[in-house]
């Protein structure tokens, strides 16, 4: 049997059928030409799916192009009360683009779109106040005009004094309204601090993330700033593996821990055959071209001028030059 193809694909001159045994067959993606539109890419995120509260949109306009955008059924990070939609960024996609990377980019859509409330839910307590100090949302002009009053250095502090200032600190810290605890902190002999803190309980937070209870920081110096940044990480990290475990494209979790990579590369290595085929190695370069020619920016005034002279440094390239407009 030859697994069908989707609208908006169709094969190369010479594109070989690659036997994947039991009589299953396939014209390996790499060697498909992509025509997407707005409704053949509509019918690949029909078959994506993830969390209930999550909405999936594609789009096309004048400015854009086509584009697929997630958008978000929960509560105010700032201000609890009725349950509003929000709506992540515009993420482009050209109809040149192979299908697995349209659902890639809606995955990568939903994965920053979660990290975007991930930093926003994070708190800290300053002065009787509460801080998003990782929002997305900061003013980074202004941070760059006032770094050096922002710039940290760490000050050598005993372990005791370390452990003390990290109790007081994880008392002030909230995560989606919710306190995190220190249950243990022990310093390594490579110099290492092992740190475990206690989150929410998952269903007394609208964000579920990929882990237990526990989180367990590896810090590699005892530094209160560190510890923070590794945090707002570790978060980031529980809430990337959820998705990678609940994005599903035809009810496959491709992403999970549960895909095998030994069986997954052997499987790659089987759809590669252009190797002693000179006929479909020269459409496969064509097509290649034609595809790299077409994502060639056209840049003017200032910025081409920057580009040229760092171009001018690395000698001759292979590949397609932006089209310089230095006049």
């Amino acid at each position: 049997m030859i697994n069908a193809m989707n609208d908006g694909e169709s094969p190369i001159p010479h594109a070989p059928l690659v036997p994947l045994g039991q009589g299953d067959y396939c014209i390996p993606q790499h060697y498909l030409r992509y025509t997407h539109s707005k409704s053949s890419i509509e019918k690949i995120v029909a078959e994506c799916s993830f969390d209930k509260n999550y909405l999936f949109f594609v789009g096309e306009d004048e400015t854009t192009g086509l584009y697929l955008q997630v958008g978000i059924v929960g509560y105010d990070t700032y201000k609890r009360g009725n349950k509003k939609i929000v709506y992540g960024r515009k993420w482009r996609v050209d109809s040149q683009t192979p299908t697995s990377e349209i659902i890639q980019t809606l995955f990568l859509a939903v994965k920053k779109a979660r990290e975007h409330e991930i930093r926003e839910l994070l708190k800290l307590q300053v002065n009787g106040k509460w801080s998003a100090p990782f929002s997305t949302h900061q003013d980074l002009p202004l941070i760059a005009k006032h770094a050096a009053q922002l710039s940290h250095r760490d000050e050598d502090c005993s372990f005791s004094a370390f452990k003390q200032h990290l109790t007081i600190l994880t008392k002030n810290l909230t995560f989606d309204g919710k306190p995190i605890q220190m249950v243990n902190i022990e310093k390594r002999r490579n110099t290492q601090i092992l740190l475990d803190l206690r989150l929410p309980e998952q269903e007394d937070i609208h964000l579920s993330l990929h882990t237990s209870q526990i989180l367990t920081l590896i810090l590699p110096s005892a530094s209160p700033n560190v510890f923070l940044h590794l945090l707002v990480d570790a978060l980031i990290a529980a809430s990337d593996a959820y998705v990678a475990e609940h994005f599903r494209f035809q009810k496959v979790n491709r992403f999970s821990t549960g895909i095998s990579i030994l069986a997954l590369a052997s499987l790659s290595l089987r759809t590669r055959a252009a190797q002693g085929n000179p006929e479909l190695a020269q459409s496969l370069a064509q097509l290649n071209a034609q595809v790299d020619q077409s994502r060639v920016p056209t840049v003017s005034g200032s910025q081409a001028r920057k580009v040229q002279t760092k171009l001018y440094e690395f000698g001759t390239l292979d590949g397609f030059y932006p089209t310089l407009l230095t006049d």
